[in-house]
């Protein structure tokens, strides 16, 4: 890999090292749901810059540049056209630093060609099976440069791709975030958390034994000292857990009364020591191609990802805001996916 982009695993100390779990959750509740003064957010808060495309193609390309001017050594490739590949690839492209871009299934995106022939990388990694990212997208990747290696990781669903991407990137994590694979909301915005922790972001559903069997087997290879959970137990059960041999690890489950509180119950893993946080980017929580792109360009900064409705800022997210008071607000995506009124702060009802 070039000097020019390297990985974030080793960078920065750990965040979970000096913290008991015990002590982690309470931080990072009182921290997200303590009540903010009443005041004019938009008086306290700078005006937010805006990453945006006319579609999520030329938004991932435009995130990319922006996080990435001078280029990056490798860069990430997913479909855009569903979310499960984005969802555990995000964190990986950051942790090997560099960005995520989408694609349509059937062809390469002019933006995300363009964007690749900015970027010169010596390796564009491919995140998903035929089904999500075909193999004429995988040959206009080498058109652009035939000394590019082109790297497929896929397996025959989304788990078995999820173990593939974990066996490339994490081998040896001390932490990990389990989300159900088969909804996006809960796992939205955590990218960026999974990379301050070093993590995988990891893949489950509701079986008979509380957890898939591939993400048991990942599990019991890893023996994570610390596991968050993201979302209730209708989304991941507790059962399975506590029964991976060896010493069970610290869970942590991040479960707010919506996708939105959730996102800054997670996130506050950025601010829960009491450090100062820069920079937040804001996704649309409605949708999700923009966060997707959106976690390698906000992990690049350690910046945390709070998520918003169209039309307004709900409670959780701004009370954040109001609390971390940053110096810049990154939205990301146009009006149609976050418009004016959430520009403006205006709070949810």
């Amino acid at each position: 890999m070039s000097d020019r982009a390297t990985s974030r695993r080793g960078s920065r100390q750990h965040p979970l090292r000096a913290l008991t779990t015990a002590a982690l959750a309470v931080s990072v509740l009182a921290t997200a749901l303590g009540a903010a003064a009443p005041v004019d957010a938009a008086t306290v808060l700078p005006p937010p810059e805006r990453i945006a495309g006319p579609d999520r193609y030329q938004t991932a390309a435009r995130v990319s540049e922006q996080a990435y001017p001078d280029g990056a050594d490798t860069a990430y490739l997913v479909t855009g056209e569903g979310f499960v590949d984005g969802l555990m690839a995000g964190p990986a492209a950051a942790q090997e630093g560099g960005p995520l871009l989408l694609t349509p299934r059937s062809a390469l995106a002019p933006a995300t060609a363009a964007e690749l022939d900015r970027l010169d990388p010596s390796t564009v990694v491919i995140v998903g099976n035929v089904a999500s990212v075909s193999t004429a997208v995988v040959d206009a990747v080498r058109a652009l440069d035939p000394a590019i290696d082109v790297v497929r990781v896929a397996g025959g669903n989304r788990f078995d791709t999820n173990y593939f991407l974990w066996q490339r990137v994490y081998p040896d994590a001390s932490a990990a975030f389990l989300t159900n694979g088969h909804r996006f909301p809960d796992g939205l915005a955590a990218g960026p958390a999974a990379v301050l922790v070093d993590g995988p972001m990891l893949l489950t559903f509701p079986d008979g034994d509380g957890i898939h069997p591939l993400l048991r087997d990942i599990l019991t290879h890893l023996h994570p000292a610390w596991v968050g959970v993201l979302g209730g137990v209708d989304a991941v059960p507790e059962e399975g857990l506590g029964s991976l041999p060896g010493d069970p690890p610290d869970v942590v489950r991040f479960a707010g009364a919506d996708r939105f509180e959730t996102a800054v119950l997670v996130n506050g893993l950025f601010w829960d020591d009491g450090r100062d946080v820069d920079t937040v980017y804001i996704a649309s929580g409605e949708v999700f191609a923009d966060a997707l792109a959106g976690t390698a360009a906000a992990a690049a900064e350690s910046a945390p990802m709070l998520l918003a409705r169209r039309d307004c800022m709900p409670g959780s997210t701004l009370d954040a805001l109001l609390e971390l008071r940053p110096d810049r607000v990154v939205l990301l995506g146009g009006e149609p996916t976050l418009g004016a009124a959430t520009a403006a702060y205006a709070r949810c009802p």
